[in-house]
């Protein structure tokens, strides 16, 4: 039986998918496959509760307290390296989104990667590595921001790029690639 409180926040989730067709070798398709976004993920309490762990996880790490990185970028994924363990409260929104079938229950995750980003900063144009499981989930915290997608990426200036598709990331919301 689902609590009447978190039937409410159910409610307020919205789903969207995508497509966008393309050609590619003669033949159409949909670059957008798998893509789906959920908004109204986070409240405004939940996103605080896990900035302020985030950034404690930050503080602990610039002093030594982590466990230390990889150097450099393997070509490569290590899928046996030891990590800290995921915080409580990231495995709580983890929950939530496996409850609300955000994620399927068989697709926990067992690491994630944070990143940090100063204002007017941005990850440039890539492919994410086909090693990385699915789903893929990005969740959108402090500030909107907007996820660029097409077969080329075009630089309009400094931090700056435009796509083909443009998808708008709402503070508290999550896109998954499945």
């Amino acid at each position: 039986m689902v609590p009447i409180y978190e039937l409410k926040k159910m409610q307020r989730v919205r789903r969207r998918e995508f497509e966008h067709y393309v050609e590619i070798q003669g033949k159409y398709v949909n670059i957008l496959e798998g893509l789906e976004l959920h908004t109204r993920i986070l409240s405004e309490s939940d996103e605080r509760k896990i900035l302020d762990c985030v950034f404690d996880l930050r503080d602990k790490g610039r002093v030594g307290l982590l466990r230390k990185r990889i150097e450099g970028n393997p070509l490569w994924i290590i899928r046996h390296e030891e990590v800290d363990p995921i915080p409580s409260k990231i495995k709580k929104m983890i929950k939530r989104m496996v409850s609300w079938c955000i994620l399927p229950a068989d697709c926990v995750p067992n690491s994630c990667t944070i990143n940090i980003y100063v204002e007017g900063a941005c990850i440039p144009p890539h492919i994410d590595h086909r090693d990385f499981l699915r789903p893929f989930s990005i969740v959108s915290f402090i500030s909107k921001c907007n996820i660029l997608f097409g077969m080329k990426i075009y630089v309009v200036g400094p931090r700056e790029f435009k796509g083909l598709i443009e998808i708008p990331l709402l503070v508290g919301s999550v896109l998954e690639q499945t």
